[in-house]
């Protein structure tokens, strides 16, 4: 191109101008920066022929600010990929939309540059302050070297993306952008910005929210159905799920299935005129029957198993929502709910956490969520078993039941009593044994830290006996032999693990003894050392000579030992250690008959 030929031929001729144009035809003493803050960061006043000096601008930190301002414009044209290190082409371009400009607006294209550079460049922007947690937005100023770096970009960004799939050239492209933004126009990428697409989502979240609207909605396909014709409210309410936003209104549609309205905060209805919902749970005739409940729940299930997406809303907002206001409902209504909340847990449509919304002081205080959870617990254990109540309670989050009981009457006592009353004594049996494994652990892990940290054995046995009337003789053995094992650091070599054995049970003998005061107590402590010795192989061999030391130290008795032997051995490895204590029990059994001939 004619355009790029602009290194002078006669040098007498460039003497008597006196200046130095760029591509030979545009002069810069003319041009000025409008804006006084980017002066010096606009580089004018450094005459060139070409836009190209070869300068070390990257060396240090903020030279760039000296390099002539066009040829950071034709810097930035090397962008992306196949067009990097294609600075002549980009002289080129630039050159060419320079005559552009110059044919279009009679001015020169330097200055038009310089006004599009100082309208574009940014004056506010936004960072983050703060860390992790803490974060937010704050508004800040723009340093000028940062205006002129992001409106060269923005410039340059805009051209490249307008001449995507056009059949203007990319010269034509950036004369349109450089003279809009000389402007000020708004067809100008650098000026009008980026076009975010909002995600149909986020439109649909920021659309109106209209509950009445929808419920009148419902209404429309609920109505025609004859009342308890259950398939037929199935069947609308599958069918309004293809017109309904039932996702955006899952609060607002289980409000109407369950207590037949929309609620105002404090549990009232809203108080517009409508009727009530022509399917609801409260709607089940009186007396309340559960078989009856049933219909209606069964009704929920069908369409939650059609429309997946209802289950996590209905069990993490909607039931514990109305579970907040259900001790201000009348009684009948309130009996309505908890039995379809009962049948709703028991069949997986929804889980036990939503009863924690009933821990509040202001419903635990006057017994109104004691007696709520009693009637779903009651539904539950008519159509499963206990451990799977427990199960669906651990899943739940729910750890103790006593925090639905009145601040006056959170005691384990108080517990059993309640549900022994209301014939759910199934829970109250669950209860005992949860305390009792709770019991175990702590004890167990006491008895631990206690003899890690050597405290002598008197000690040792105050603790235990502050726990003995709580827990039956046999376990009480068990858990202490477990405590005390528990302890002692197996890491030893294998040929001296028997005897660390030994030495360990003869340490710990003292503190057994005390508490092997019956048969079944002595029996008890046989039986556990035997599982013991069986689950840890390497001290399986040891099993004759423990009990022999356990003998020897009063612990057991020899009648206990042969009672074992005969037909109180666990089936752990019992042929194994029957016959690795038979010369110990024979041996026990002549001395025994050796007493008797001496007492005839």
């Amino acid at each position: 191109m004619a355009a790029v030929k602009t290194l002078p031929t006669d040098v007498s001729k460039v003497g008597a101008e006196g200046t130095v144009k760029l591509f030979g035809r545009w002069e810069t003493q003319d041009v000025e920066c409008k804006d006084i803050s980017l002066t010096d960061y606009i580089q004018i006043r450094h005459a060139v022929y070409l836009p190209h000096t070869a300068g070390r601008y990257a060396k240090k930190q903020f030279r760039k600010a000296q390099m002539p301002i066009v040829e950071r414009l034709v810097d930035s044209l090397m962008m992306k990929g196949r067009n990097n290190g294609k600075k002549l082409m980009a002289v080129r371009i630039v050159a060419h939309a320079f005559e552009i400009i110059h044919l279009l607006t009679d001015q020169n294209p330097i200055q038009v540059l310089v006004d599009a550079i100082v309208n574009t460049g940014p004056r506010e922007d936004s960072t983050r302050i703060g860390s992790q947690g803490t974060v937010r937005r704050q508004a800040v100023d723009v340093s000028p070297l940062r205006r002129v770096n992001q409106a060269v970009a923005l410039l340059t960004i805009g051209t490249r993306e307008s001449a995507f799939r056009n059949v203007k050239s990319v010269a034509e492209c950036l004369a349109d952008e450089l003279i809009n933004a000389a402007k000020g126009s708004s067809n100008s990428y650098a000026i009008k910005g980026v076009r975010i697409k909002a995600r149909k989502g986020a439109v649909k979240a920021q659309a109106k929210h209209e509950p009445s609207v929808f419920r009148d909605q419902l209404y429309k396909h609920l109505e025609p159905v004859q009342s308890g014709d259950f398939e037929g409210y199935t069947k609308e309410l599958v069918a309004a799920g293809g017109t309904l936003e039932y996702l955006k209104y899952a609060d607002a549609l289980f409000e109407i299935l369950i207590v037949g309205g929309l609620l105002q905060p404090g549990g009232s209805f809203v108080d517009d005129g409508a009727p009530k919902s022509p399917f609801s749970i409260a709607n089940v005739p009186e007396p309340i029957q559960v078989d009856e409940v049933k219909k209606y729940v069964e009704v929920f299930n069908k369409l939650i198993r059609r429309y997946k997406y209802l289950q996590r809303p209905l069990e993490e907002s909607s039931l514990p929502s109305l579970m907040q206001y259900m001790h201000r409902w009348p009684p009948e209504q309130k009996d309505k709910v908890a039995v379809a909340t009962g049948l709703m847990i028991s069949q997986g449509l929804a889980s036990a956490g939503c009863l924690q919304t009933l821990t509040k002081d202001s419903i635990v205080k006057d017994g109104a969520a004691l007696n709520i959870v009693t009637s779903v617990f009651r539904v539950i254990l008519a159509e499963q078993t206990m451990e799977h109540l427990s199960s669906l309670l651990k899943k739940g989050g729910i750890k103790d039941l006593l925090l639905f009981f009145p601040l006056s009457k959170r005691t384990a006592d108080a517990l059993l009593t309640h549900f022994k009353d209301a014939n759910l004594s199934q829970i109250a049996d669950w209860y005992t044994k949860k305390q009792t494994s709770a019991l175990k652990t702590q004890l167990i892990a006491q008895l631990k830290q206690m003899c890690e940290n050597e405290e002598p054995p008197e000690t040792i046995i105050a603790a235990i006996r502050e726990h003995q009337a709580a827990l039956p003789e046999a376990e009480l053995v068990q858990v202490i032999w477990q405590g005390l094992m528990a302890s002692v650091d197996w890491s030893a070599r294998a040929d001296q693990i028997e005897g660390l054995a030994l030495r360990e049970v003869t340490k710990y003998a003292p503190i057994i003894e005390p508490f092997c005061n019956t048969g079944k107590s002595q029996v008890a402590l046989i039986n556990v050392v035997q599982v013991y010795c069986y689950d840890d192989t390497r001290i399986i061999k040891a099993f004759p000579q423990i009990l022999k030391v356990l003998y020897n130290k009063d612990c057991v008795s020899d009648q206990a030992i042969i009672y074992w032997f005969q037909k109180g051995a666990k089936p752990q490895g019992k042929q194994h250690f029957l016959k690795a204590s038979e010369p110990l029990v024979k041996f026990l059994q002549s001395q025994e008959d050796e007493s008797d001939d001496d007492e005839e």
